[in-house]
């Protein structure tokens, strides 16, 4: 019985060392990251996910800059919004003129931290069939990654 609990408190012993050196060495593995907001992190999230952008901004600034892009330099009319949420969305526009005709809209969130804002940007496009239904498809994200790219430009100038 003696050597038992000997062996327990022994082992007890050796598994707090190892938690401790776990949690130390996770610890000390965050606290090294870089931001994604250093230029070569920015680089390789915007291959990864070019719907995505990571901006040393207020949130006000933000917010303000990617509205005013997707209304008067896209011409995508803002159909809802909530500031206080972070999202917004644009009305349907409708492209009749592509053989099947195609529906959209860009919706968006923002988020933002002490230090930087994220702003995503969501493109939902419907085809009509020939059957007449509107089928939902995946976006090739062009569009989100041109209008990304603009706001980061314009933010980066103020």
């Amino acid at each position: 019985m003696l050597y038992c609990t000997f062996m327990l408190k022994r082992y007890n012993r050796q598994t707090m060392k190892t938690v401790m050196f776990c949690l130390l060495l996770s610890v000390f593995a965050a606290c090294s990251q870089k931001t994604p907001t250093s230029i070569v992190n920015q680089r390789q999230l915007n291959q990864m996910t070019p719907n995505i952008a990571y901006v040393i901004s207020s949130y006000e600034d933000a917010w303000e800059t990617t509205l005013k892009i997707i209304q008067y330099d896209f011409l995508l009319p803002i159909e809802i919004q909530n500031k206080e949420k972070g999202f917004f969305s644009t009305a349907m526009i409708k492209e009749y003129t592509d053989d099947p005709p195609r529906r959209y809209r860009i919706s968006g969130d923002l988020s933002s931290n002490d230090k930087e804002t994220m702003i995503k940007l969501y493109k939902s496009e419907q085809v009509k069939t020939p059957e007449g239904a509107w089928k939902t498809r995946l976006s090739n994200l062009a569009l989100e990654m041109k209008m990304v790219s603009k706001i980061q430009s314009v933010l980066e100038k103020k």
